[in-house]
Formats: C-alpha cells, sequence, structure tokens
C-alpha cells in the first residue's frame, strides 16, 4: 500500500512538472513583444518625419503695405498678405492662428513697453502676464487669462538695417497663438532688407 502511494506521488509529480514545462513553451516570449512594440514605434516616428515637410517661404514687398517703406522687403510663410492698415506695413493671414506681423521705422522704448505690459496685468487679477526675454534689442512675453487659459505670445525685436532703425514685432492686439508662430515671425524679422542703392543696382 505504501509502495502505492509512493508510486502516485511520483506520478502526479511527473505529471505537473510536465504540464509547467507545456505552459512555458506555450507562453510568449516577453522579449520578442518588446522587440515588436520598439519596432513598432520607430516605425510611426519616422512616418511622422516623412509627412513633416519643411516650410515654403517667400519674399514680400513691404511697399505694398505703405509707400514709405518701397524697395523694402521681407520673408515669410508663403500666402501671406501685406496690409497697411495700422502703423506701418503687416503681414497677415486669413483665420485663426495665423501670422500677424508688424514693421515700423524707429525704434520703441522696450522698458516702457515691459512697464505697460505689467500694468496690465496688476489691474486684470485675470490677466497672467510673463517676461520670458529682455534684452537690448528684444522683448518677449506671454499673456494668459484665467487659470488654464490659452497663451499668447508676443515680442519687439529692434533692428538696424542699413543704418535704419526698424522694429519687428508682433500685433499686440493678437499675438502668436503658439510658440511655433511666435518663432517663425521672430526669425522673419532677420530677413527685413532695405532697398538696393545706387552702386548696387549698377553692379547687378
Amino acid at each position: 500500500m505504501r509502495r502505492l502511494i509512493t508510486l502516485l506521488c511520483v506520478f502526479a509529480l511527473t505529471f505537473t512538472i510536465a504540464c509547467d514545462d507545456d505552459a512555458a513553451d506555450d507562453a510568449p516570449d516577453q522579449d520578442d513583444e518588446t522587440e515588436e512594440v520598439e519596432e513598432d514605434d520607430d516605425d510611426e516616428a519616422a512616418e511622422v518625419e516623412e509627412e513633416a515637410e519643411p516650410l515654403e517661404f517667400a519674399e514680400y514687398d513691404l511697399g505694398e503695405g505703405d509707400d514709405s517703406w518701397e524697395g523694402w522687403t521681407i520673408e515669410g510663410v508663403e500666402g501671406l498678405n501685406v496690409m497697411g492698415d495700422l502703423s506701418g506695413p503687416r503681414l497677415t493671414q486669413d483665420g485663426f492662428d495665423v501670422w500677424d506681423l508688424l514693421v515700423s521705422f524707429d525704434h520703441r522704448d522696450l522698458e516702457e513697453i515691459k512697464e505697460t505690459q505689467k500694468g496690465h496685468a496688476e489691474d486684470n487679477d485675470e490677466l497672467t502676464v510673463e517676461i520670458v526675454e529682455d534684452e537690448e534689442d528684444v522683448l518677449v512675453w506671454t499673456r494668459q487669462y484665467g487659470e488654464g487659459g490659452s497663451t499668447t505670445w508676443n515680442f519687439i525685436r529692434l533692428l538696424t538695417v542699413d543704418d535704419t532703425e526698424v522694429t519687428c514685432q508682433t500685433n499686440l492686439q493678437n499675438g502668436a497663438s503658439s510658440e511655433e508662430l511666435f518663432q517663425q515671425q521672430l526669425d522673419a524679422c532677420d530677413t527685413v532688407s532695405a532697398p538696393a542703392g545706387e552702386e548696387e543696382v549698377a553692379e547687378e
């Protein structure tokens, strides 16, 4: 009887081990699954990079918005309109989340503008103004209304182009709706070009 019980125990143990081995063989390889997920992520990232096309820039005649800017040019994304509805030429687009860039002669007082923006925030509890960059030739700040509200980006950039003082800035009434739009317009300020002089025209 004791021998029979021993044999039954041995049989049961052997059966259990065999089942465990079969289960281990049937279980999916975790490392293989991880590698497949990583490969899928890499493929998706590559597809996004392929879909992202560089922005097409065009040259605009600022004289179309203001006769005093005849011969001056600036580069910007395609599809902009050069307007003259504000003080100086204005580059903008129809719709929302668009460019709204102004240029004017002479340099604006950045310190005065900074204090004005801070004053707006002090007078309005719902408005938060954060100075992002404060340099001699550029002032950058954000405005946010209410907790969790949308944020707009603004800048004023002071340029000297062929000995002429120029201010390049966002339309402070609207600002840029994203950091990307803000950066595009800030970079465009570097492309402001004065009319070619008589000597340069003769060389051409």
